[in-house]
Formats: structure tokens, C-alpha cells, sequence
């Protein structure tokens, strides 16, 4: 008896320290949970005018019910290298995947748990994007113009689940992805939204700023 409640002790010691460091390596991503807890879900959804009159000089994702608002990067190439170096200035459209706007699947991934001894401001950035509900706008804005697009489901699939990049639907829409769960590269979290027209706002129309300039990609990136 003595012995199995020293074993006891020490596991529960372990697990506690266990706990412990994946709290402080995940640090960015429990705190980006608890933030949007404290705040609340935002159900607010924006007008054409408002969409108008927010258009910004550079690329940028906004995601009012999370209080998100990033800079979308572009890669030169679906290298994870390529993408780890954007993703430290911000989100990162998948080469390859339709563009927005564009019919088509627009992928754009985001660090969910980056390690905390990594570079970049965006480790956590998608970290609550599984809290988005059906309806939530996700407004995506790219050379001037403003896309808006309203959720619609949410999916969790296996790192080599890559039916999701080569399904291209008929209509315009777009991929959140992520790793999943929180902290690990076990999962992909995939929040997707269709565009609706009515409130985007297009003010340049480029026909070639819609076609890809990479293949489509074939593997889902290894990205927490």
C-alpha cells in the first residue's frame, strides 16, 4: 500500500506538471479562448455600407464575431517553409486553392498553437475559429475589393483526408483551416463559408487576379 500510494503521488505529480507546461507552451491559444469567453460572441452582422467604407490598403481577413482582423499573406509557393514565413505577418491563402471571389474553394490557414518560442505575432490567430456558428460573416478583402461570406458548416478531418482540396464546388467559397485540437498537429479544423454577392463589395474587377498561379495542392500542410 505504501508503495502504490507513492506510485499515485508521483503520477499525479507528473500530470500536473504535464499540464502545467502544455499551459505555457500554448499560451497565445488558451488566452484567445479565455478572451473570447470574457467578450461574448458577437452575432452583429455588417451592412454593404459598412463593408464600403472599411476597405483597407492592404490584404486583410476580418471576422467580427471574434474580433479578428489579420493580414492575409500570399505565398510564393505551398513550401511549408513559404508558408511558415508568411504566417508569422499573418494568415496565408493556399497556392493552388481558388482565389477569393473566384468560384471555386479558397483555402486560408492560420496558426492555431504556434509554439511559444517561435517567431511572429499570429500564433494563436485561429485558435477560436471552431466557435464561429452558422450565419457568422467572414469578410476577406484583397485588391481593393470586399468579399463577404456567411459560414456555413464546420468539419474536423485526418491530416490525409486531402478529398477537401480537390472538391471544387460550382460555387464561390471559402476554407478556414487550421491544426486540431489546440496544441497538437492531430487534426484539421475546416470552417467553411459561401459569398454572398449582394454585400461584397467589388470596385476592381481583374479577371486574372482570379486564376491561381500554383497548381492545386495535394496535401494538407503541417501547420499548428
Amino acid at each position: 500500500m505504501p508503495r502504490l500510494r507513492l506510485l499515485s503521488q508521483y503520477l499525479g505529480w507528473f500530470a500536473l506538471f504535464a499540464l502545467l507546461l502544455f499551459g505555457i507552451v500554448n499560451i497565445h491559444a488558451i488566452w484567445a479562448k479565455v478572451s473570447l469567453w470574457l467578450g461574448g460572441h458577437n452575432e452583429a452582422h455588417v451592412q454593404a455600407e459598412q463593408v464600403r467604407e472599411a476597405i483597407p490598403p492592404d490584404d486583410r481577413i476580418v471576422i467580427p464575431a471574434l474580433d479578428l482582423d489579420a493580414p492575409m499573406r500570399f505565398p510564393g509557393s505551398y513550401l511549408e517553409e513559404d508558408l511558415l514565413k508568411e504566417l508569422q505577418r499573418g494568415v496565408a491563402y493556399l497556392p493552388g486553392t481558388a482565389l477569393p471571389g473566384a468560384t471555386g474553394t479558397s483555402f486560408i490557414t492560420g496558426h492555431s498553437s504556434q509554439l511559444l518560442w517561435e517567431a511572429g505575432a499570429y500564433k494563436s490567430i485561429f485558435a477560436t475559429i471552431g466557435s464561429l456558428a452558422t450565419g457568422d460573416d467572414i469578410i476577406v478583402y484583397r485588391n481593393g475589393n470586399a468579399y463577404v461570406y456567411i459560414v456555413t458548416k464546420q468539419e474536423i478531418v485526418s491530416p490525409n483526408d486531402t478529398h477537401v482540396l480537390s472538391s471544387q464546388p460550382q460555387e464561390k467559397q471559402l476554407a478556414l483551416l487550421t491544426c486540431w485540437p489546440i496544441g497538437t498537429i492531430a487534426k484539421r479544423l475546416i470552417v467553411y463559408a459561401e459569398l454572398d454577392e449582394q454585400r461584397s463589395v467589388i470596385q476592381i474587377v481583374d479577371d486574372e487576379a482570379l486564376e491561381p498561379s500554383e497548381p492545386p495542392p495535394t496535401t494538407l500542410p503541417q501547420i499548428r
